[in-house]
């Protein structure tokens, strides 16, 4: 669609013209360019002139924003036609500050230096702001460069010192951008200007391979012939920066200032605020650089760019150069009437080509069809496609009009997010295991885990858990029981107590638990079964106003919401009465899937209760609910402490006699003077806010209205009821297109901190929270703000306040009124305000985790770098639970997170209430862990008893039971701590490979370990060779195997052996293993059957070596062991399949 829009306008006379006067030569004015047209002219310049390099210099970050999406949706259309656009965006600092600029930020602007280092022809948009601060030479930049090419010959000890003398950071794992792995003779990095970290494959100092990975799996992902290294963040330090962008130009670059006196002044404005942040710092730091050893004057970098070809773009400067002059005009705002903008194309279509622009093709199809249901007249024409531009225009020189979906439906465009890197650390760091830290063996109990030690037994040296129990016992736990083994978690401060190796207080204690909680299990389950037995109201399919609704929707779902909203609307066409728990990610539209299942249930003429836990998050959801309904047959209302004695009882009567559709409320409306005409579905909003009284009152409402939960942050109790079938769950996992995480900063009180954050962010146009959850105090602190930042316009909120005020603070806060707002935890819940992208959250450590990360989720609901500061007392003071919340809610920066630190909130601060209170102390004996599978297991045998022909969706089932066999081999089973040297990894390696079920992850096992840490050592071979060996041999009804240097031994299992019905499969089987082989032999030892095989060397009948020998290596002797198992392991007992092993190891003896 733009390509037929750039053409349309590119033909234009005056188009033309410009074009040839702007090649014939001189700077010019270009004035009269409205919306996008002016991005749109730069971009027609640059097609058809094709300067060296451009550059768009916007007067600020927003007009950066805009352009840097305009150009790159006009690019992105036009095909090879355009030079790669690069952006140099302006640091997300303050001057002097000595924390660093956000990754995405230092990435796209060391990418932006390394292109113009390497390419000729390139766009690259900035702001004056930008190009304000010096930056490296050129020539310095390249003298670091360092180019690593596959094949060729590179010191790999002068590598991993390069990176260091680079800035990058070394670390066990490369889990974030600016760090570097090395293992063996494998280097892994994550460069600034890649998205994807990669890995650099050593033989000696010849580089094997180049491969992309990804930080998550740490797996390879695509291959590369070469990297090129630069320093990171700009290379050099500040006193060796006397360079700026335009060093990086080619003579012939065209420069593009969008208002060039707007920029002035904003740098001017700059240059003040550098001044004063100078005479701020100096006056605490002795050695400081002064201004203009860091930053350019504004004269200073005028004098740079007029060394360059100018296009100035004019609407309110003066023009400085003969003028070029064009006939454009803004478009309306048509705010979701369709019927005015049907009107419009009608007027115009025979004067101008229309051209509507949508976000995404699925924007598209439904604005299209919106369009025809108005009923356009026939002969009525107009283009509609998929392409985005900021603002749309007329553009009378050329007769074009263009309409944008986002002014149409009069909502602000998003701007795009042009980098978003992935970090790892959450997941790898949510269940590691520490030495010091506790541990439940299941069959032994509570332990110190003491890390891992190798353990030799004969010719063969395993490594094991290391465990030490009460009295100073060990237990040595080989990789066939790690599962056995869990990291233990209970309520916060509960000590957990360390058992004695042997002692039966173990067993009784598991005993006394799984007893109490199977009562408990048989109340779940009938309850379930209750609900699911009872009869409620089918709803209809969707309806055509259904359609049009969801077509409405300003912004294209994402793959999980899509499938969320089917998952409620064929829950709420059943009879059952649905009872569904969606879990999402603050501000990932949980709330545009209740405005659908709310819209269908009054579509058959039912009523919606939504019940949210604070009156502020009412009068938001409130407006929400009512925006998205303004154009359709629906009666929204909210009652709260903010409406009248009068204006309730109004409501009241309203909602008794069917006049409102849909009512808004927190607890009030479980109060029992409010009586609906017809309920038909219930929706409640971060369930667990509300108190023991109030959940009972919803337990009788919900028992036959259909009932829609929703949270950003699940409390235990929900979220294991959800698992374990109480409920039916559904996970939103996937964030809008254009969210950044949120830049989390532990740091101890400090003035200078917290007036920088709070003037950053009043600069760049936003404002901010402040988070003091004492009342009494919180009067004094917002004094103390206000002498520290006298600039900023301060107000305060809290619950003590009167109803109104609070409304009326809020509502003045949102009208930006205010810049600070000092607040208790009364934001917690319900304020959506995106214009707030840093929140200063005081006393952190006296909050929980799943609060701070609630209070966190308040801001980053905009397309804009958030950032969240917690301040915390002294460390050395502070409790050491308090410090792991923090940590944890720093690390825990990626989006989605919420599940992640639901799930470390119960790791640290408990999970008493999974089953209600009184199992706390049963949980906290034995460990989270344990208990819950302790519960799975119980409520997997209850349903069996209570539900035996019913098995509920979403219920986890107790895996088969499969035998454990023993496997005993005469060689080393471990990985050497030189191929894998970070013992965590080597734990997680282990687990992962003790809990193998299925034979193709052995092999995923080996080509993740081969892709990481190159070459698998012998004694992984062997390790490998053993589980398969211990796979095929456990479904076979092997209880042991003991593989020597000579033969084989082969142990069926007791029961088997005793079990009648399995007599004639294990006969059929035993033929099988005799006809393998003429070397065998059989022995009953008590209830025992053992199967002796001899390799081709040793006579097993005579028990010794035959007189001819010959070399054979540990893993060939395995590799026979494992094709005699495999041979004899067939589930389908296929006589030709064992026959064609059995060949098969034939051939493998002769060779």
């Amino acid at each position: 669609m733009l390509k037929l829009l750039t053409e349309k306008i590119h033909h234009s006379e005056k188009i033309k013209t410009a074009i040839e006067r702007v090649r014939s030569g001189g700077n010019f004015s270009c004035e009269g360019l409205i919306g996008s047209s002016d991005v749109l002219a730069a971009f027609l310049f640059i097609q058809d002139l094709k300067p060296a390099q451009s550059v768009l210099i916007a007067p600020d970050s927003n007009a950066y924003s805009n352009m840097l999406d305009d150009m790159t949706a006009l690019s992105s259309n036009a095909g090879e036609a355009c030079p790669a656009i690069f952006c140099f965006p302006e640091e997300d600092t303050l001057p002097y500050d000595e924390k660093e600029p956000s990754v995405s930020i230092a990435s796209l602007r060391q990418e932006c230096l390394e292109q113009l280092l390497e390419r000729k022809s390139c766009v690259v948009i900035t702001t004056v702001k930008a190009l304000l601060k010096k930056i490296p030479l050129p020539e310095k930049l390249s003298s670091y460069r360092i180019e690593l090419n596959k094949g060729s010959t590179f010191q790999f000890h002068y590598l991993t010192a390069l990176l260091s003398e680079l800035g990058f950071e070394r670390n066990e794992v490369v889990d974030r951008v600016g760090t570097f792995a090395v293992r063996g003779g494998i280097v892994d990095m994550y460069l600034y200007s890649m998205e994807n970290p990669v890995r650099v494959e050593f033989f000696g100092d010849v580089i094997e391979s180049i491969r992309e990975f990804d930080v998550m799996t740490q797996r390879s992902v695509g291959l590369r012939d070469n990297i090129a290294l630069y320093p990171k963040n700009d290379g050099s330090p500040a006193a060796q920066r006397e360079g700026s962008l335009f060093d990086y130009l080619d003579s012939a670059a065209m420069l593009f200032e969008y208002e060039p006196d707007i920029v002035t002044a904003a740098s001017e404005k700059f240059q003040t605020a550098v001044k004063e942040y100078y005479e701020k710092k100096a006056v605490k730091q002795e050695k400081l650089q002064l201004p203009d050893e860091i930053y350019f004057t504004t004269s200073g970098i005028r004098a740079q760019v007029n060394r360059f070809k100018q296009i100035h773009f004019c609407r309110l400067s003066k023009r400085q150069f003969e003028i070029l002059s064009f006939q454009t005009r803004g478009v309306e705002s048509f705010n979701g009437h369709l019927n005015l903008l049907r009107e419009k194309i009608t007027a115009i279509h025979r004067e101008y080509r229309v051209f509507i622009l949508c976000g995404n093709p699925g924007q598209v199809e439904r604005l299209d069809d919106l369009l025809d249901s108005e009923q356009l007249h026939s002969g009525v024409d107009y283009a509609i496609g998929a392409g985005e531009l900021h603002e749309g225009f007329y553009f009378d020189d050329a007769d074009a009009a263009v309409f944008t979906d986002h002014q149409i439906f009069g909502r602000v465009k998003r701007a795009r997010v042009y980098r978003r890197f992935k970090s790892a650390q959450a997941l790898r760091h949510i269940h590691s295991l520490k030495p010091g830290d506790f541990v439940v063996h299941v069959d032994h109990g509570i332990a110190k885990y003491a890390g891992l030690e190798k353990v030799t037994s004969g010719e063969h040296t395993e490594e094991c858990l290391k465990l030490l129990y009460q009295s100073g016992d060990k237990l040595f736990v080989p990789l066939e029981h790690f599962m056995r083994v869990q990291k233990f978690s209970a309520d916060e401060g509960a000590e957990p107590k360390l058992n004695k190796l042997g002692s039966v207080d173990w067993d009784r204690l598991k005993s006394r638990t799984r007893k109490s909680i199977k009562d408990i299990a048989q109340d779940l389950i009938k309850l379930y079964a209750e609900r699911k037995s009872k009869k409620g109201y089918a709803f209809r399919p969707d309806s055509d106003l259904q359609y049009e609704l969801e077509a409405s929707f300003e912004y294209e779902d994402t793959p999980d919401q899509s499938t969320v909203t089917v998952e409620v609307k064929k829950d709420m066409e059943q009879e059952t009465p649905m009872d569904r728990l969606v879990c999402g990610d603050v501000g990932y539209g949980k709330t545009e899937i209740a405005i659908r299942a709310s819209f269908k249930a009054i579509q058959d003429s039912k009523q919606v209760a939504i019940l949210v836990p604070t009156t502020i998050l009412a009068e938001q959801h409130f407006e929400t609910f009512s925006a998205r309904m303004k154009e359709f047959p629906a009666r929204v209302d909210v009652i709260s402490r903010f409406k009248s004695a009068k204006e309730q009882k109004q409501i009241l009567e309203k909602i008794k006699t069917g006049e409102i559709d849909i009512l808004i409320g927190t607890h009030r409306l479980l109060s029992k003077d409010i009586v609906f005409k017809d309920l038909g579905l219930l929706i409640i909003d971060e369930e667990q806010r509300f108190g023991v009284v109030h959940k009972e009152r919803l337990r009788q409402m919900k028992s036959t209205v259909h009932t829609l939960t929703l949270t950003a942050t699940p409390i235990p109790r929900t979220l294991h009821f959800s698992l374990m079938g109480g409920r039916d769950l559904s996970v939103i996992n996937t964030p809008p297109q254009d969210r950044l995480p949120i830049e989390t900063e532990i740091t101890q009180f400090d003035e200078d901190l917290i007036h920088d954050a709070i003037m950053q962010e009043i600069d760049r146009g936003g404002q901010v929270y402040y988070v003091h959850n004492r009342v009494q105090s919180i009067d004094q602190v917002a004094e103390t703000l206000r002498q520290m930042v006298p600039k900023a316009r301060l107000t305060i909120v809290h619950g003590q306040m009167p109803p109104r005020k609070v409304e009326d603070v809020v509502h003045a806060f949102m009208q930006k009124k205010y810049d600070v707002l000092i607040a208790t935890t009364i934001i917690e819940n319900g304020i959506d305000i995106p214009n707030v992208n840093t929140i200063i959250i005081d006393h952190a450590h006296q909050f929980g985790l799943s609060q701070l990360y609630q209070l966190r989720g308040r801001v980053g609901r905009s397309n804009k770098q958030a950032y969240c500061y917690l301040l915390t007392m002294s460390y050395n003071t502070m409790a050491t639970d308090a410090l792991r919340r923090l940590q944890a809610i720093e690390e825990f920066a990626e989006l989605g997170s919420g599940f992640l630190i639901a799930m470390r909130d119960l790791e640290i601060r408990g999970a008493g209430n999974l089953l209600g209170s009184e199992q706390s102390g049963y949980m906290n004996a034995v460990g989270y862990e344990l208990y819950c599978q302790i519960v799975e297991e119980a409520v997997f045998e209850t349903k069996k008893e209570i539900l035996p022909d019913a098995e509920p969706a979403h219920t986890i089932q107790v895996k088969e039971k499969i035998l454990q066999t023993h496997v005993d081999v005469f060689c080393d089973t471990y990985i050497p701590d030189y191929y894998v040297n970070v013992q965590s990894e080597r734990v997680r390696i282990y687990k992962e490979l003790s809990g193998v079920q299925f034979i193709q992850k052995i092999e995923e096992i080996q080509k993740e370990l081969v892709d990481r840490f190159g070459p698998v050592p012998d004694e992984v071979q062997n390790l490998l060779k053993t589980l398969e060996i211990k796979f095929y041999a456990s479904r076979f009804g092997f209880e042991r195997v003991v593989i020597d240097e000579n033969k084989i031994l082969l142990r069926i299992d007791a029961e088997l052996v005793k079990d009648k019905t399995a007599t004639g499969i294990l006969k059929q089987k035993m033929n099988i293993i005799l006809s393998s082989s003429d070397n065998i032999r059989l022995f009953q030892e008590k209830e025992n059957l053992d199967i002796r095989i001899g390799f081709p060397w040793f006579d097993i009948q005579k028990n010794k070596p035959l007189p001819w020998n010959f070399p054979v290596t540990d893993q060939q002797k395995l590799e026979m062991a494992l094709e005699i198992i495999r041979g004899c392991y067939d589930k389908n007992f296929d006589y030709e399949e064992q026959r064609s092993a059995k060949a098969g190891l034939q051939e493998l003896v002769n060779v």
